[in-house]
């Protein structure tokens, strides 16, 4: 659900597991994702907190609050995320022309898992194609 300020999110992952018709052979994967966030506009700025929470598999749910700063029209954003694993999330993002945007994101280690596991680091490229203007000739 989403209006002009507040959005509602949510989602059930792996359902034919969840009802026992095929069992994995892992633990770890998500079962449900619920999250809510309200965005705040204060001088050209857009500030948009964010509060999760997500099933795991065979480990304990997770909650996670961080926000979102978009500046420059949106054309920028900054964002970052604490998860109750003891990890956390920072990322950038970029938007060119409301066609592309860049992303990219740093998530620290989990404590739990540390001498097992390290940071990740993605990159993102999302493609708006109903943006792109059609030539005419």
């Amino acid at each position: 659900y989403t209006d002009n300020r507040f959005t509602f999110e949510g989602a059930i992952s792996n359902m034919r597991q969840q009802m026992g018709s095929e069992g994995p052979d892992y633990a770890g994967y998500n079962t449900f994702y619920a999250a809510a966030s309200y965005t705040f506009m204060t001088n050209g700025l857009s500030i948009n907190p964010k509060v999760a929470y997500r099933g795991i598999s065979d480990y304990k749910n997770l909650f996670d609050a961080g926000f979102e700063l978009l500046a420059l029209d949106k054309q920028l954003g900054l964002m970052g995320m604490y998860h109750s694993n003891e990890s956390f999330t920072a990322g950038i993002n970029y938007e060119h022309k409301q066609q592309l945007r860049f992303m990219f994101l740093y998530t620290s280690g989990t404590s739990a898992v540390q001498n097992f596991t390290n940071d990740m680091f993605e990159l993102g490229l999302q493609l708006n194609l109903h943006k792109f203007k059609k030539k005419t000739q």
